[in-house]
């Protein structure tokens, strides 16, 4: 007798589900650093990102592009790293790079 109620298959982790998408956006960090990211981690994952490209009425959200000069390209790699594996190595003794990273 066959089984009616077949375990279904186990759900792949939240991150490579996002990552089916393949629409990306592009960020310029600081002034010369750029990162293609996957834009459905990006939005769910961080707020800020959420409001600036899935708002219609933000030109990010049209362009898929998003400047910020200010910031700090060797912070915003260590998001990129938090984006990925949900961590990140500071090899900063002092902490300034971790106070810097919460900010995003």
């Amino acid at each position: 007798m066959r089984n009616q109620n077949p375990t279904p298959p186990p759900k792949s982790p939240l991150h490579l589900r996002l990552l089916r998408d393949s629409t990306t956006v592009t960020i310029t960090v600081g002034p010369t650093a750029h990162w293609t990211l996957p834009l459905p981690l990006l939005t769910t994952l961080s707020p800020f990102f959420a409001a600036a490209f899935q708002a219609n009425h933000f030109r990010e959200s049209q362009t898929h592009t998003i400047s910020l000069p200010d910031d700090d390209p060797e912070i915003f790699e260590l998001f990129v790293q938090w984006l990925f594996t949900s961590t990140f190595i500071n090899t900063d003794p002092r902490n300034i790079w971790t106070e810097k990273a919460w900010v995003l």
